[in-house]
């Protein structure tokens, strides 16, 4: 994971999202459908979530973070990695 440059999960279903939880604390930007949980650990900026059924709305997730500069994303991740507490504090519930 750490060669990679934006992690994405792209379900219609998801129970808790690990996948999420582990690129937050790689400090990588992350992208994903607007579903279950996902949405409340990525809640800070909604432009980073998409509607999995909405085509356009995948592409305008997809785009947002393309076009971001490479300050911009390490900012976001290293806001994630800041907020990874969020995947924890539900892991022991």
């Amino acid at each position: 994971m750490q060669d990679t440059d934006v992690v994405g999960l792209f379900s219609l279903y998801e129970g808790f999202p690990n996948a999420i939880c582990e690129g937050m604390a790689c400090a990588k930007p992350v992208i994903c459908s607007a579903i279950s949980d996902v949405s409340a650990v990525l809640s800070y900026d909604t432009r980073l979530l998409f509607d999995p059924n909405d085509v356009r709305s995948i592409s305008n997730a997809l785009e947002y973070v393309i076009n971001l500069s490479n300050d911009h994303l390490t900012a976001i991740g290293c806001r994630n990695r800041q907020m990874r507490w969020i995947c924890t504090r539900a892991i022991d519930r």
